[in-house]
């Protein structure tokens, strides 16, 4: 019961909201007060635009704020579950918005929309390890990715059948649960890359 007052009180306040922002999502603070710090931050729309986030200038200046994160020790944490990011493919330059819908060792995420998987259908569904840059929560984390589709998904209306693996440092498999040197080497020549 609770939870459906605190539900409906959101929805109030973006109702009320919407003669003075069409479409507004509800600012963090109201989320914060409406439904508690955890569940606020996971509340999120999609709005990572990679498109904006990776502009290739000389005055962005994002590729020098590229780092190494490890998974065990705050790399899982930048891109939380059920929360959305952007995506860069060193290889062909494609910029992508991906949801992380899960994963312990490493993210399991999808891309956004029919668009973001044509992208990776371009690159090839592979299990070849690629070097990306992940952008998320105002960080640019190298990464390691495959764009093969395997196993679960949360969006289906993305023309994507399942999800695919994206790795840091230090990040695990799922099949052997151990480090895999391939992911690790794609992660160390995106950080390369970036600087």
């Amino acid at each position: 019961m609770k939870y459906m007052i605190r539900r409906l009180i959101c929805l109030m306040l973006v109702l009320a909201n919407l003669n003075a922002v069409a479409l507004a999502e509800p600012t963090l603070a109201v989320r914060t007060a409406v439904f508690g710090a955890e569940e606020a931050r996971s509340a999120t729309l999609p709005s990572a635009d990679p498109e904006s986030v990776f502009t290739l200038t000389k005055k962005s200046g994002w590729k020098s704020r590229v780092v190494a994160m490890k998974w065990y020790d705050g790399g899982s944490s930048v891109l939380r579950k059920g929360e959305y990011g952007a995506l860069y493919d060193i290889e062909t330059g494609m910029r992508l918005k991906i949801k992380r819908m899960g994963g312990s060792s490493h993210a399991d995420v999808e891309p956004a929309s029919k668009s973001d998987t044509a992208k990776l259908k371009k690159m090839g569904y592979s299990w070849d390890r690629r070097p990306g840059i992940l952008y998320s929560d105002g960080k640019f984390v190298a990464c390691s990715f495959a764009t093969q589709p395997h196993g679960d998904q949360t969006l289906s209306k993305n023309g994507y059948h399942g999800q695919f693996c994206l790795h840091m440092v230090g990040s695990k498999t799922h099949g052997s649960d151990h480090v895999d040197a391939d992911h690790q080497a794609a992660i160390k020549k995106a950080y390369s890359w970036a600087h």
